[in-house]
């Protein structure tokens, strides 16, 4: 009588396990029709340094209220352009003269760890898990005319004196100037300054308008990150932890900012 009931036991449990299998399959989602074949744009070579857009989907746009974005990471190449070093006695600097972007900072001060005493820690660089600070200058829309010609955002190629610069011994400040001029006569000066002993770097805009139309613009900056591979994913779905921003308040305690960046440096 024993061996009977077992057995209806297990013959249920069959049952049962059938019924489910069944009910997954009908109620299982239809798989979504393949994509058209595309040729992949998205391949990055191993070890070659990520490279940012040039397609100018990441320039803010121009009108009251408009906030400046933060730049989608993207695969398609920029253009190298000749780059600045500027030396301090807590930085070491590089700067692209295509927009003035800041595209590398090491802090000689901080090392990277311990056990690497004379490697400094790189807050900003051109690679996939960092970023790049960028600014630039728009102008206005003036009766639905477009004058994006007449102010330098982050693609303007912009001159430099010299190719480097070092804060001397017994010198407190340390200015870095750019020149920007176009056709009509807007001559556009992108300054930084540096200080010593001082982490933040100051920019200023100085703007000589010798054309024959009024000049009205705004600045914009944005922090950009650099190109990630598709193909470097995680085996959690292709999920990536996180790489997010945190700040220091001088208080020995550091801040971790939960706001995911906008979709739109």
């Amino acid at each position: 009588m024993e061996n009977q009931r077992s057995l209806l036991y297990i013959a249920l449990l069959f049952t049962g396990f059938l019924l489910y299998q069944a009910w997954v399959t009908d109620h299982a989602p239809v798989p979504p029709a393949p994509p058209a074949q595309a040729e992949d744009t998205n391949t990055i070579a191993k070890n070659e340094a990520a490279t940012l857009a040039t397609s100018g989907d990441d320039i803010p746009q121009t009108g009251e209220g408009t906030a400046s974005p933060v730049e989608v990471p993207t695969t398609e190449k920029k253009d190298i352009a000749p780059t600045i070093k500027v030396v301090t006695d807590v930085l070491e600097v590089e700067i692209s003269t295509q927009g003035g972007d800041i595209i590398s900072v090491n802090l000689p001060t901080y090392p990277v760890s311990l056990e690497k005493k004379d490697t400094p820690f790189q807050l900003l660089h051109r690679e996939p898990s960092t970023y790049i600070a960028q600014s630039g200058l728009l102008h206005e829309k003036q009766a639905d005319v477009d004058h994006s010609a007449r102010a330098p955002n982050h693609y303007a190629v912009f001159e430099a004196a010299q190719s480097e610069y070092k804060l001397e011994e017994g010198a407190d400040e340390l200015k870095v100037p750019l020149a920007w001029e176009n056709p009509e006569g807007i001559f556009v000066g992108k300054v930084f300054t540096f200080k010593r002993g001082k982490f933040v770097v100051d920019l200023d805009y100085q703007i000589e308008n010798k054309s024959s139309l009024p000049w009205v613009g705004r600045e914009y900056h944005q922090i950009r990150h650099a190109a990630i591979n598709k193909d470097n994913r995680s085996m959690l779905g292709g999920a990536r932890s996180f790489n997010g921003a945190a700040y220091y308040t001088g208080i020995n305690t550091t801040n971790l900012l939960s706001t995911i960046w906008p979709k739109s440096l």
